[in-house]
């Protein structure tokens, strides 16, 4: 009869073990797949190429390397070791070492914010026409991105946020290591 007692003791521990270990295990699978699908949809979308061969990678490329060219005539103007002109070095070695659309346009984010200080900084130092001309473009591009593809990124950011706010999904969050995007 103890033998009996024991076995079904043993058999309900294992039972509950298991139980709570299978709700975050498969809870957070579900989540990170859900998580996962929304900046997925998001890559698709960045890497789709319009009639004219432009998509949202090939128009950061062109305003990132248009933000590279302000910060060599700001260098000249300002030194290498200036703090904007770090920062804005910085920004365009993030996007640079990115490798998804999504740590793309965070990094490319990050350097129209950045190369507008070091602008602001050159402008107020030179004349160069050739300043104004690359700076011009990072602003053209600037607004094809933002009518493009900031609605896109917010509604993927809002949805993936929603998914992890809340309890428990926030713990899972946490435990999966989601919402670092």
């Amino acid at each position: 009869m103890k033998d009996i007692l024991l076995k079904r003791r043993t058999a309900a521990i294992v039972l509950i073990i298991v139980a709570l270990l299978s709700v975050p295990i498969l809870g957070g699978l579900k989540l990170s797949s859900a998580y996962n699908r929304v900046y997925d949809s998001f890559e698709t979308e960045g890497k789709i190429v319009d009639k004219y061969g432009n998509s949202l990678l090939s128009d950061m490329e062109l305003c990132v390397g248009a933000a590279n060219d302000v910060l060599t005539i700001a260098k000249s103007l300002a030194g290498s070791e200036d703090a904007s002109v770090r920062n804005a070095e910085a920004a365009i070695k993030a996007y640079n070492d990115a490798d998804t659309v999504i740590a793309h346009y965070v990094a490319y984010l990050d350097v129209t914010a950045k190369i507008k200080l070091v602008y602001e900084f050159a402008d107020g130092r030179t004349d160069d026409p050739a300043l104004d001309a690359r700076y011009a473009t990072v602003l053209d591009r600037s607004a094809i991105i933002a009518r493009g593809y900031e609605g896109a990124y917010r509604d993927a950011s809002n949805k993936a946020s929603g998914l992890i706010s809340g309890f428990p999904a926030s713990l899972l969050a946490k435990l999966y290591d989601l919402g670092n995007n």
